[in-house]
């Protein structure tokens, strides 16, 4: 018994071919991975209190793990994470290194470098950007953290 005949089988390939058509490509993890690093990467970041502004760039040794740069800071956010340098020979230095892409916009795994206090070189570091939004960027040593804000600059 036929169920469809020449014009059903033309009719129904068709539709098939239209619903395939339709579908929308799907975005690769690398490929997302590479939009989102180039999203962060392709502007400086101002934390909301204004405190500092950092960059986040592809680290030197790994292409796919993000690194952060001071860009610049106030004398009581340098004193806060414990750099007792002035706030212009500060500038262009590496904080953070080795934040991994976790899925969607969001890095892990991350540690703060070139800070004199053990406890900022202990603590873990990770970040969530919201496009359009912002960054947060959270350190946490143990069951304690702290989140700072960041706005992208226009």
């Amino acid at each position: 018994m036929q169920i469809y005949g020449k014009t059903g089988f033309a009719l129904l390939s068709a539709a098939v071919l239209f619903l395939f058509a339709a579908v929308p490509q799907t975005v690769s993890a690398q490929n997302l991975q590479n939009v989102v690093i180039t999203q962060i990467s392709a502007t400086e970041w101002t934390a909301v209190d204004q405190s500092m502004t950092v960059a986040f760039r592809p680290c030197e040794d790994n292409d796919q793990m993000l690194c952060g740069y001071l860009k610049t800071a106030t004398p009581e956010a340098a004193k806060r994470f414990g750099l007792t340098q002035s706030p212009e020979k500060l500038r262009g230095m590496r904080i953070i290194e080795g934040l991994r892409h976790e899925g969607d916009s969001r890095f892990q795994g991350g540690r703060f470098v070139n800070m004199p206090s053990e406890n900022a070189r202990s603590a873990r570091v990770s970040m969530a950007h919201t496009p359009g939004s912002g960054l947060e960027v959270t350190a946490a040593r143990w069951i304690f953290s702290r989140s700072m804000n960041f706005t992208a600059n226009k």
